[in-house]
């Protein structure tokens, strides 16, 4: 047989009297009991879930539910890939049940549920602590309290590392303290390399990029953008009046028009 362990967590919505609804034990042990649809897919072991209660910082009543599920192992011998998939279709097939059936008793979505992998030393015992009903006695059954927070998924003198987001981030910061140091060292190596490049560049002449040439003509540099086409052009020299070329009869310039032209006008006044 295999096993896997099913974690539910539930935020009780505030009511508009300020008190927290009602969701009563019964309820929830209804819809995990009737979450599972054929037998030959698997069951759930011992008589009822583990039902936790508590205070938290973001939500005032948390109800906590896990229950272990058991089902049968593939009746042919599989390689690594297919039994994870069977796994997957084992447990896609029991969370959509689950979740409809939870959100029948909750009137509502709201439900977080989640597969944890069973272990005996973090989960307690199959026999002795959850197929013989121990796991589903919890001081918070109905209500929560002001004492000591229970563990939601195993005994209370076992905290395993899945109960928080935090605990779980913490303890891979912690397993993995090596890795994020070498990281760490290798951004600052970087950064040190990109600033000590450009110091280089600013200080030591003819290291780094060679800056564009002057503007010729001594005009300012164009200023940056989509605009700029280049650098401006020379300006043309201005050139000499060319002699008007008048065309005769047969296409020819009339030498005595044009030189005419030339000639200086008398100034006024003269005779």
């Amino acid at each position: 047989m295999r096993q896997f362990m099913v974690l539910g967590t539930y935020c009780v919505p505030i009511l508009a009297s300020g008190q927290s609804a009602v969701m009563a034990a019964d309820s929830i042990t209804s819809a995990w009991r009737n979450a599972p649809q054929n037998v030959a897919w698997g069951q759930w072991v011992g008589p009822a879930p583990r039902i936790t209660r508590g205070r938290f910082d973001q939500c005032i009543q948390q109800v906590n539910t896990s229950w272990l599920f058991e089902y049968p192992d593939p009746s042919q011998v599989l390689d690594v890939d297919q039994e994870r998939q069977y796994d997957e279709v084992i447990w896609n097939n029991l969370r959509e049940r689950l979740e409809s059936t939870l959100r029948q008793a909750s009137n509502g979505n709201g439900w977080n549920v989640s597969r944890v992998p069973y272990a005996a030393n973090l989960h307690g015992d199959i026999e002795a602590f959850w197929r013989s009903g121990e796991a589903s006695r919890t001081r918070t059954y109905q209500s929560p309290d002001s004492g000591d927070r229970e563990n939601p998924v195993g005994p209370n003198d076992v905290h395993p590392p899945e109960v928080s987001l935090a605990d779980r981030a913490g303890s891979w910061m912690a397993q993995n303290k090596g890795i994020l140091i070498g990281a760490g060292a290798l951004v600052a190596f970087g950064i040190s390399a990109y600033l000590v490049s450009k110091v280089m560049d600013r200080s030591i002449p003819g290291f780094g990029p060679t800056p564009p040439p002057p503007p010729p003509y001594g005009l300012p540099p164009p200023p940056p953008g989509p605009w700029n086409m280049g650098a401006p052009r020379p300006p043309q020299e201005l050139a000499r009046p060319s002699v008007p070329r008048v065309p005769t009869r047969q296409g020819q310039p009339d030498r005595a028009f044009a030189k005419a032209l030339q000639r200086p006008s008398p100034a006024r006044g003269s005779r």
